[in-house]
């Protein structure tokens, strides 16, 4: 099955020119749909809703979709399945939380720009004072520029496990 999915997934330039995944009679087209539609929130909804099969998918499939989406799968202890709904509802909170992060964060760098102390803008945020610390901290490394995208990357080498 990797074989096949790997040959197909090869030609993922073309996978913008597929419409009908029906035509694949495996969990190819599914496999082929959800990598197609992972940056649409409003398609993978209807794909989940649409296809029961993602409730409980292999062991190959999760893998081929996590190698090619950010969608990360848990194991089913009591079965050799995976569920896609789940997984898709995990990353759809992860992003929600990751754009609520670079929110605050950028609020935080418009404050320190403004010469407002930490302890000021977590109030006027409405915000744990250690999180907006953690922020001042960052962004000073990437003063003047302050880039949002780079301070919420140090942030999260700050939680990476060791």
């Amino acid at each position: 099955m990797y074989q096949k999915i790997y040959i197909v997934i090869g030609k993922v330039s073309r996978l913008a020119n597929i419409t009908d995944f029906e035509k694949f009679r495996t969990s190819v087209g599914l496999v082929l749909e959800v990598i197609k539609h992972q940056d649409s929130e409003q398609e993978m909804e209807q794909i989940l809703t649409r296809e029961a099969a993602l409730h409980n998918i292999e062991y190959a499939v999760a893998k081929v979709i996590e190698g090619f989406t950010d969608i990360k799968m848990d194991h089913n202890e009591n079965k050799e399945e995976f569920n896609m709904c789940k997984a898709w509802e995990d990353h759809r909170k992860l992003c929600m939380r990751e754009g609520e992060l670079r929110k605050i964060i950028e609020q935080s760098v418009k404050k320190l720009c403004n010469d407002v102390n930490a302890a000021e803008t977590a109030v006027m945020l409405e915000e744990n004072e250690a999180l907006i610390q953690r922020i001042y901290k960052a962004a000073e490394l990437y003063a003047p520029d302050y880039d949002v995208d780079k301070i919420y990357a140090e942030l999260q080498k700050e939680e990476a496990p060791a």
